[in-house]
């Protein structure tokens, strides 16, 4: 997984120095979520999920915790859609179980039960369901630099403010608007850059491609999705 550094500028305007860079793969809190969303490659997901300190199964996401041979650490949600079978198998594992009727999705449960984690990764989710993929990168925009969505190809999170995403030369980045229009977009280290861009319905930045080992994201006001490709 690429890391992500939080640059906290002393000042409000742009170019000032950094003062402070929070490197949130560095953290000793990290929290893995798994959801009931769609498996490609589970060799490659369980690798990626090998170096989290807790798992936690929202839902169905129990289903596929036992396609990936991983026990959650806790099962949480309404447990509709966890299997007979695989409740049974898991039957061990604690589990905080929610009325079916209730104001929240599962994944949202069980990113409450994450609070005070300093890095949280949501796992398979996303899948044929586009009003549950939809949903779930919504849920990214209140999360800012902290909760991100992995998948075999790819690290998806929100931006709300200055960030230095550590990648290599070569990968694909895509910056997409989310919750209206972001003004006052800068970048440095892509092969199109950003300069004062205002990203909305009609202009986003897809596919473009770091030149280096960091790229620098500025933006004024909006929230933006960040897609790395791995």
């Amino acid at each position: 997984m690429a890391e992500l550094v939080d640059a906290l500028d002393s000042g409000s305007s742009r170019g000032n120095s950094v003062d402070v860079r929070l490197i949130l793969a560095a953290m000793t809190t990290t929290i893995a979520i798994i959801a009931n969303g769609e498996i490609r490659n589970p060799i490659i997901l369980k690798k990626l999920l090998s170096s989290y300190s807790k798992i936690i199964a929202a839902d169905g996401g129990a289903n596929n915790c036992r396609i990936l041979d991983i026990e959650p650490d806790i099962i949480v949600g309404d447990l509709d859609s966890i299997t007979p079978d695989t409740s049974q198998f898991f039957i061990h594992v604690p589990r905080k179980q929610y009325p079916c009727d209730k104001d929240h999705t599962d994944l949202e449960l069980a990113l409450k039960e994450a609070e005070g984690a300093d890095k949280i990764a949501l796992f398979c989710a996303t899948g044929s369901r586009v009003d549950h993929s939809l949903t779930n990168l919504y849920i990214l925009s209140q999360y800012p630099q902290r909760l991100m969505i992995v998948t075999e190809e790819e690290t998806v999170f929100a931006v709300d403010r200055s960030v230095i995403v550590e990648t290599l030369p070569g990968k694909t980045i895509s910056l997409i608007p989310i919750g209206g229009s972001v003004k006052g977009v800068f970048t440095k280290g892509l092969k199109w850059e950003l300069d004062n861009a205002t990203l909305n319905n009609h202009f986003v930045s897809i596919s473009n491609v770091s030149l280096g080992e960091q790229v620098t994201i500025e933006l004024a006001s909006g929230i933006l999705l960040c897609c790395l490709h791995r």
